[in-house]
């Protein structure tokens, strides 16, 4: 099973609307939430969202640390519907390869 977050709203029940930790981290940091066995998580962010990209790279190491088996995407880009839609058909590609 692979799961896609493109880019993760991490900053979910934070303090501030897309800025910063949310409830997730929290969670993740405190132990009350584990990543699920057999699951590859795929994060996907842009180098130029720079709120977003340092608590996307934290969740990734914190993941791992957790026994995650986490790829960590990064597109030259910001916060854009296009890269979402080329990152998608990416994973997608490499998840179920086309045959003829």
């Amino acid at each position: 099973d692979v799961v896609i977050a493109q880019p993760p709203s991490l900053w979910w029940g934070g303090e501030h609307r897309g800025v910063g930790e949310g409830t997730l981290m929290g969670d993740l940091r405190a132990g009350w939430v584990r990543p699920r066995a057999g699951v590859t998580l795929r994060l996907q962010v842009g180098t130029l969202e720079q709120t977003m990209r340092p608590v996307v790279d934290e969740c990734a190491e914190l993941l791992r640390n957790l026994g995650a088996a986490v790829e960590l995407d990064l597109y030259r880009g910001g916060h854009d519907v296009a890269w979402w839609r080329e990152g998608l058909v990416r994973v997608l590609d490499g998840w179920w390869p086309l045959t003829s």
